[in-house]
């Protein structure tokens, strides 16, 4: 009996209700568990036993992110609507080092004109060489102390002709002084034949 009276002692949990709400909008979402625990003889009276109930409620809230795409996990399966494949986006591609073109080959015009425009500037240095190497032994003949130096270097020319050219110009002054000195002496003279004549 004792046995019998134990077995109705214990108490049976019945999970009555599980209901999951979701609230309009994709904010928040709040589920609610009801459940019943109540004795196996409850069916005997309210003095025996009492059927209590206990109602669990948690409000949790969801926060959605912008990707509506992923499922909550409050919700069920069923509810959920089925995932988008998010494609990776494709890597760029590597950018590729741009090789300038080669210069295309010069065509025979092209090539015939450019030679003989470096002949003709040729043909212009070398005869602005001769003139200068021309001008230099006729100053060098003109310069007294280099008329039989035929190995004078062009620095040398330079040079005696500048000291010659000096020399030059104090022997031009020192006659410049003698013609005054004589148109003097003139007019002294032609002053005295006048007057002789006069007399």
């Amino acid at each position: 009996d004792e046995d019998d009276e134990e077995e109705d002692e214990e108490e049976e949990i019945d999970v009555v209700t599980v209901e999951k709400r979701r609230s309009s909008s994709n904010t928040k979402a709040v589920t609610t568990f009801t459940i019943t625990v109540r004795p196996k003889n409850a069916a005997l009276g309210p003095g025996r036993a009492q059927s209590s109930e206990l109602i669990l409620k948690r409000c949790l809230p969801i926060h959605q992110q912008h990707n509506y795409a992923a499922p909550s996990p409050y919700v069920e399966s069923e509810d959920a609507p089925p995932q988008k494949k998010i494609k990776s986006e494709a890597s760029p591609r590597p950018l590729k080092s741009v090789i300038p073109p080669k210069a295309k080959s010069l065509s025979p015009r092209n090539s015939d004109s450019e030679d003989s425009e470096r002949r003709r500037n040729h043909n212009i240095l070398e005869r602005q060489r001769n003139d200068l190497r021309s001008s230099f032994l006729t100053l060098r003949d003109h310069v007294p102390e280099l008329v039989k130096n035929e190995k004078a270097a062009k620095v040398v020319i330079l040079k005696k002709a500048t000291e010659y050219v000096h020399s030059l110009q104090a022997e031009e002054h020192q006659l410049l002084l003698e013609k005054e000195k004589l148109q003097a002496r003139q007019q002294q003279l032609l002053k005295k034949i006048e007057h002789a004549r006069t007399c």
